[in-house]
């Protein structure tokens, strides 16, 4: 069944050609918010991510088959249903978009028996999925011998049997602990530089070496730190750490001073990361001016501003332009 007050986010280019549809869809109790533009669409689905999205077959300069490859990764990453609105029954685009991973597919005539049916079955079908993927993860929490741990604002706020033994702590946390309350990373330079552009954004991921616990000095540990993608506000990491076979210690404060210039090097290359013309592009992709506009201004195509979009998700390491920008204004990149 239809989880009361879903939330729909409609893909259309205008708003009274599908306004039969979107009346269905109130009707039945859904919360539908619609977009005009893909960068819209794009930053609706990081930062509120849907239940469900249904995307118009023809969009701006974009196809649906192009918007569903556009949000693909995002899609899967908050298991969101995509269902294509067609202008009629088309048995090849029914076909293309099946192979593609489409989940569903509308068209008129509407009615509403037929669109609940289409919405309801995919969000159980979501449903079932999530819940299976967290009793199965649940079940094997604490039988991996690895230290596990979810991280909330810096803070470790749970952890499985394997990291809380290490603890010296019984099954369960006391309380909730700050990394460096565990943790002794400004033991190696390079590596708490390395920790630094990860809790500062700069990386999505973040793999530590010679990492001592505060309370057994005398082993080194190797910890991995990454980002889980959620719906909170409050962005949260899991960890994992494991125990590091001691190597030759001389060798490793040999190798520190060139992973510390290096690490240093990687944050100079930030304050030059983009081209005179990217940072165009970017500022004003960040007003909300649509490509095809941006090539008029600075009078280049639409290939290559989608080019130079292309290597400024790239360099700043952003699943898309919508997330460069983000970073971006973290780092104040747009006022230079």
């Amino acid at each position: 069944m239809k989880k009361p007050e879903a939330r729909v986010l409609f893909i259309e280019s205008s708003v009274n050609k599908n306004k039969i549809l979107i009346q269905i869809l109130t009707v039945l109790g859904y919360n539908v918010f619609t977009v005009a533009n893909i960068e819209e669409a794009i930053h609706k689905t990081i930062t509120l991510p849907p239940d469900i999205i249904i995307c118009n077959e023809d969009f701006e300069e974009y196809n649906g088959f192009q918007i569903y490859t556009m949000l693909e990764n995002d899609l899967l990453k908050y298991g969101i249903p995509f269902i294509l609105l067609l202008g009629e029954y088309d048995r090849s685009s029914i076909a293309m978009g099946e192979e593609l991973g489409i989940d569903g597919f509308i068209f008129p005539p509407f009615d509403l028996l037929k669109v609940k049916n289409i919405l309801n079955k995919r969000l159980l079908k979501n449903e079932v999925r999530k819940s299976l993927a967290l009793k199965y993860f649940q079940e094997i929490w604490d039988l991996i011998p690895l230290g596990f741990f979810i991280v909330e604002n810096k803070r470790i706020i749970k952890g499985n049997c394997y990291f809380t033994h290490m603890l010296g702590e019984k099954n369960n946390l006391s309380r909730k602990y700050f990394l460096n309350e565990i943790f002794c990373f400004d033991s190696v330079k390079s590596e708490e530089i390395r920790l630094y552009r990860f809790l500062n954004g700069l990386e999505k991921s973040c793999s530590l070496k010679n990492i001592q616990l505060n309370n057994k000095k005398a082993e080194l540990f190797h910890i991995n730190l990454f980002y889980l993608d959620n719906h909170l506000a409050a962005l949260n990491m899991m960890g994992i750490i494991q125990p590091q076979l001691n190597g030759n210690s001389h060798q490793i404060h040999n190798s520190q001073e060139e992973e510390e210039i290096k690490g240093l090097k990687e944050i100079i290359d930030l304050q030059q990361i983009l081209t005179h013309r990217e940072n165009q592009i970017l500022k004003l992709s960040a007003d909300g001016i649509p490509i095809k506009l941006i090539a008029q201004q600075l009078q280049i195509s639409i290939r290559t501003v989608e080019k130079h979009r292309s290597n400024i998700i790239q360099k700043t390491n952003a699943g898309n332009i919508i997330e460069a920008i983000m970073y971006a204004r973290k780092y104040n990149m747009l006022e230079q």
